[in-house]
């Protein structure tokens, strides 16, 4: 069975939402929007709901 890449994005992210958007000339973060890819492999998990702010991940998400 093959091995997948998973992305983990939570749109209440404000801090990939603006500062990584102010930083990288207004493109978007994967992490508070999600992937867009043809890859099958890759795999975007929505945690918007566990994920209140940025600094709240490793606490409320159990990784795959």
């Amino acid at each position: 069975m093959g091995q997948f890449a998973y992305n983990y994005h939570s749109h209440e992210d404000k801090v990939l939402r603006f500062f990584y958007s102010l930083a990288q000339a207004g493109k978007k973060a994967a992490g508070g929007t999600g992937m867009v890819t043809k890859q099958k492999k890759i795999k975007n998990v929505n945690v918007t709901r566990q994920v209140p702010d940025h600094s709240a991940y490793c606490k409320a998400v159990s990784l795959r």
